[in-house]
């Protein structure tokens, strides 16, 4: 079975119904409190690029560039 949503996955491991590579923000309660358990934990899924598209370096409003910085740390291993 192929499922893309991440909570059907979720829902579908907790039931049972196989295993499923999910982030660690939407299960760490579920792994808390033993529905689901980790396999593979020496095992990490590869980093993709994330990139920003913008018509123009100029006139790039405040809050724009105020929210890639905490996009930006937000991905980062170190706070802003």
């Amino acid at each position: 079975m192929e499922v893309d949503l991440d909570e059907a996955q979720r829902k579908l491991a907790i039931d049972g119904a196989g295993i499923a590579c999910l982030p660690l923000d939407l299960v760490k309660g579920d792994l808390a409190e033993g529905r689901l358990v980790s396999m593979f934990s020496d095992w990490t899924m590869p980093t993709m690029p994330i990139h920003t598209v913008q018509p123009s370096r100029r006139f790039v409003p405040q809050r724009v560039r105020e929210f890639l910085t905490v996009l930006a740390a937000s991905f980062s291993d170190d706070p802003i």
